[in-house]
């Protein structure tokens, strides 16, 4: 098949699924779109299995446009800013589609079936890998996945719905997320673009409070900060403490050793001075006892000198 053909197939279901006679259909650039009476259907590898089930989804949707959006309301929702436009875009494309997908059993199957080829060729993009996501983001996404979801019915998007749900919870908490899941769910019974408005209006109002939120968040994370200061600080003065606790301990054990080196120089050099005292005092008196003992060894020789002598002087008289 070629651009031609589904030009004429896209034109041959607008006779079926608009009310709008001689639908201008065009097969150009990289994205699909709706103007009043007008269709645009991207450029691309007709021969791809995939592409061609890809451009059936964007016939069916942007045919539903031509068949339940009133352009009027989207007119006025950019004059407001492109963010209300683009939620707006979010919730009428779930309201649409659920409408489309109740009355043409095939245009359900082809929708469902762009859903599955935009995740896997990245058109809708995981929540877990979105850079920096915003508030505004968040409610974006989440808008975008379960209300394709739940409303719709399209399964495929069931884990991307709940990783959207739980980044919405932690950037806007429970209760703000759950009110929005609310208001997402009230599309199914949404009967016009501007009832898609409406609801598009009030889930924009939570953005607002984004503002109060990140105070708070501020101011959290602030007392979190000194907190965590003031506990740091502690844990340095505790290590400082004890640091010089065991440096005031090995400083008294060094100086306890230290004494107790000195005592033990100082009694071994007793020791040795008493040592010596009485060896000097045993020398003294060994000496003292050879002096008399030579001294009455002399007296004795000169006693038995002196007796013989005298008694010599006797014979010799």
């Amino acid at each position: 098949m070629n651009a031609k053909s589904f030009i004429k197939r896209a034109k041959a279901l607008a006779n079926v699924m608009t009310q709008t006679k001689n639908v201008e259909v065009t097969v150009s650039g990289t994205g699909a779109y709706r103007l009043p009476g007008a269709i645009n259907i991207p450029n691309g590898d007709f021969s791809d299995s995939d592409w061609v089930a890809m451009v059936h989804g964007w016939i069916d949707h942007e045919l539903g446009h031509e068949a339940h959006t009133k352009h009027d309301v989207f007119i006025a929702a950019a004059r407001e800013s492109m963010v209300m436009k683009n939620m707006l875009n979010c919730i009428e494309d779930i309201r649409m589609e659920k409408v489309v997908g109740e009355n043409f059993i095939g245009a359900k199957k082809n929708l469902s079936r762009l859903a599955e080829l935009a995740i896997e060729r990245e058109l809708f993009v995981d929540p877990d890998k979105i850079q920096d996501l915003s508030p505004l983001g968040a409610l974006s996404a989440f808008c975008l996945y379960y209300g394709r979801y739940q409303v719709i019915g399209q399964p495929c998007l069931s884990d991307y719905a709940n990783k959207a749900y739980n980044l919405l919870v932690d950037l806007l908490g429970n209760k703000i997320s759950d009110k929005v899941k609310s208001l997402v769910g009230s599309v199914e019974k949404a009967r016009s673009t501007s009832d898609a408005y409406d609801i598009a209006k009030a889930i924009l109002t939570f953005r607002k409070m984004n503002w109060k939120m990140t105070l708070t968040m501020i101011a959290k994370a602030l007392i979190l900060t000194v907190t965590l200061t003031m506990i740091a600080k502690a844990l340095i003065l505790t290590v400082t403490l004890t640091m010089m606790a065991k440096a005031l301990t090995l400083t008294v054990i060094l100086t306890m050793i230290a004494k107790a080196l000195i005592l033990t120089v100082t009694l071994t050099m007793m020791a040795k001075a008493l040592i010596l005292t009485v060896t000097l005092t045993m020398m003294a008196k060994a000496l003292t006892l050879t002096v008399i003992l030579t001294m009455i060894a002399k007296a004795l020789i000169l006693t038995v000198t002196l007796t013989m002598m005298a008694k010599a002087l006797n014979l010799i008289s």
